[in-house]
């Protein structure tokens, strides 16, 4: 049985993160890029809320034994099999957890480009995985 309190602390967690990123506000690729302190802040953050989500994810195809998943991403995918998450939103979180891959071990090849992507079109998804998780415990 999925253990709600594990999950709320997780979601609190990736929600300090997300409104770090708000209040750091890359105006546009140049500032984020541009500014070394609004880009670590905006990085490690997006990193730490991707990690919260990974650990979520696991827990729950853990604990419901939907597993085995092979890597990070399988777990969404599972989540998304199961119907906990949209066809959408699977793939959304899919294409964030390789960009954490990427700041965590491949931080070197980061590309302002993609990178900017995210930070400007793919964090709503973060939200939208934190609203499922909180349906899926059945807390308002």
């Amino acid at each position: 049985m999925v253990d709600s309190e594990i999950v709320l602390e997780k979601l609190r967690h990736i929600r300090a993160a997300l409104d770090r990123i708000r209040e750091k506000n890359p105006r546009s690729r140049k500032h984020l890029f541009g500014d070394p302190d609004t880009q670590d802040v905006v990085l490690r953050n997006i990193q730490n809320a991707l990690q919260g989500c990974m650990d979520i994810a696991s827990h729950i195809v853990a604990d419901e034994g939907w597993g085995p998943a092979q890597k990070a991403g399988d777990f969404f995918l599972i989540l998304g099999e199961r119907k906990v998450l949209t066809a959408d939103l699977t793939k959304s979180m899919a294409r964030l957890i390789k960009f954490r891959n990427i700041l965590v071990h491949e931080y070197t090849r980061l590309d302002a480009g993609k990178t900017w992507n995210i930070v400007n079109k793919e964090l709503p998804g973060i939200e939208a995985f934190c609203r499922a998780m909180t349906r899926l415990i059945d807390v308002p």
